[in-house]
């Protein structure tokens, strides 16, 4: 069976009661997937052109009454790479495509590893011609760790990522307990005695003090500016259901703050951030703590921490101080219009070979100054 004996279809957040409801309906679905999450996304801006999370939301789908695929997805206007060839492609825009923030990548209805072979190499096929004939260029998807989906996709996209860190929630809360590391549980009732106190709280107040710490931290790490979200986007990700920010208080002051999501199954350890100067009073491993038991109360079945970052090998220990169990992620990159990407890289002097960064137009350490956004301006 081909891509052309199944029916695809294009959903925006115009759609967002059929996206909501497409998406209930999957097996095995996600957080990152939910339309509400990507509107966080269309809505705001963040970074530069280069590098950012932002794009308008979409949702490709592609099945028939048995069995679909959704592949959810933010699109990002080209138009800053300053490339337009008119000869070979008239006044059609360029693009790009990626996940959004956090773990997705296609995602079968009734689960990856159930659907067939033939709607796997459909959805491919189909959505290779649907970015060809929208003029999007390449594709970056960070796929789902837990639902096996990049085992479907074609290898040569795949690239192995890292790992992450989980935590099996159908232990008892006595058995995750004992299941932490020595110097993890130290921590926790180090927290206790030093008078920290964790709060489960979505008031102005608490958002605008986790972003003062979470700020402060990705600073400290000399983070992309991709990665300082607006206030309006943690006010948004607070009315969301499944979104949980817990503070860690000391007299009355704030000093360290996560928020956390949960959908379904799964939970993760979205963001955080803490105060340098009370990072020893084990206030991260309370809220840690106090976030896994509420995944837990929330009926998921697994707790995700992430993973670690070049230079990031005290987070890293942190994570596996809850757990040892770890699992491999892996990233899809794709070229779907590889003469456009070709021209677009040379024309920004880019050497789209070099490195492990892509698109590699996107690589903010190969974008000369005579070739970036502000300099064209001028």
């Amino acid at each position: 069976m081909t891509s052309s004996n199944y029916s695809t279809r294009q959903l925006t957040l115009e759609d967002s009661v059929d996206w909501s409801e497409t998406i209930d309906s999957i097996k095995d679905v996600d957080f990152f997937y939910l339309p509400e999450y990507l509107a966080l996304f269309e809505h705001m801006e963040t970074g530069t052109k280069e590098d950012s999370f932002c794009g308008k939301a979409h949702l490709f789908i592609i099945g028939d009454d048995e069995d679909f695929i959704v592949h959810p997805f933010l699109l990002r206007d080209l138009g800053w790479t300053r490339y337009q060839n008119k000869s070979l492609y008239g006044d059609r825009a360029s693009y790009d495509v990626v996940s959004p923030y956090g773990y997705a990548g296609p995602q079968a209805k009734s689960g990856n590893s159930s659907a067939s072979e033939e709607l796997w190499k459909a959805f491919y096929d189909a959505f290779h011609k649907y970015c060809l004939k929208n003029g999007i260029v390449t594709e970056f998807t960070r796929m789902h760790p837990f639902t096996q989906n990049s085992s479907r996709a074609p290898s040569e996209f795949l690239r192995e990522s890292g790992f992450v860190v989980y935590l099996d929630l159908e232990q008892s809360v006595s058995e995750i307990w004992e299941s932490f590391e020595q110097r993890c549980r130290r921590s926790i009732r180090k927290a206790g005695k030093q008078g920290i106190k964790i709060h489960s709280a979505k008031k102005s107040e608490d958002i605008d003090s986790f972003k003062r710490v979470y700020d402060s931290t990705m600073s400290s790490h000399h983070a992309s500016k991709c990665y300082f979200f607006p206030l309006s986007f943690y006010s948004g990700l607070a009315r969301m259901k499944g979104s949980a920010l817990f503070t860690a208080t000391i007299d009355d002051r704030v000093v360290s703050a996560g928020w956390f999501v949960s959908c379904g199954k799964f939970s993760h350890y979205f963001l955080g951030g803490s105060d340098p100067e009370h990072r020893n009073l084990g206030s991260n491993s309370a809220i840690m703590f106090e976030a896994i038991k509420w995944a837990k109360s929330m009926g998921c079945k697994r707790f995700c921490l992430g993973g670690g970052y070049q230079g990031s090998e005290s987070l890293l220990k942190f994570k596996m101080s809850f757990s040892g169990k770890t699992t491999a992620f892996q990233t899809f990159r794709r070229v779907h219009d590889q003469e456009r990407y070709h021209t677009i890289c040379r024309t920004m002097n880019i050497d789209f070979g070099a490195g492990e960064y892509f698109p590699a137009y996107r690589d903010l350490t190969q974008i000369k100054p005579e070739t970036d956004t502000i300099s064209a301006a001028r």
